[in-house]
């Protein structure tokens, strides 16, 4: 959930900038860069430059190429083989201001590590902790099933 002030505030699996449900399903074989879609619609949902994301599998793919709404390519193939699953979708980050707060009672992951409550960080375009120099490139892999991570983003 998104408000007026950039803040989300996430209490579940997810990517900043937030992920939204790709309609239809995908299939992928294993190592496969090309995505073949069932009911999808890949022309108006993404762009060269998102990201397929597999919740399940908990894995981002970068899209490279996108020849209809049921054919894309991504960068690299998935780590498992895909059967009509469901995806979703997160755009290429425009944000150049990018901040989390775990505020609620135990640590949450973000990016595979772990930090502790009340903890504060600030990303740069690397994904490394620091300055706001540059744009942030690359979505962030949100885990906060026990806890709530506020995420401050500025475009």
């Amino acid at each position: 959930m998104k408000n007026s002030n950039s803040i989300l505030l996430s209490a579940v699996q997810d990517s900043i900038p937030q992920a939204a449900a790709g309609t239809g399903t995908i299939t992928q074989a294993l190592g496969n860069t090309m995505i073949i879609g069932s009911g999808t619609l890949f022309l108006t949902e993404a762009d060269i430059g998102d990201w397929i994301y597999i919740k399940g599998q908990n894995e981002f793919r970068k899209i490279a190429v996108i020849t209809s709404n049921t054919v894309l390519y991504v960068d690299q193939g998935f780590t498992l083989a895909l059967a009509a699953s469901a995806f979703h979708i997160t755009p290429a980050s425009r944000y150049k201001e990018i901040s989390f707060l775990v505020t609620g009672a135990a640590a949450a992951t973000v990016d595979g590590v772990s930090y502790a409550q009340n903890e504060s960080v600030d990303f740069n375009k690397a994904g490394q902790t620091g300055s706001f120099a540059d744009h942030y490139v690359d979505p962030l892999d949100i885990d906060a099933s026990a806890t709530v991570v506020k995420v401050t983003v500025l475009s």
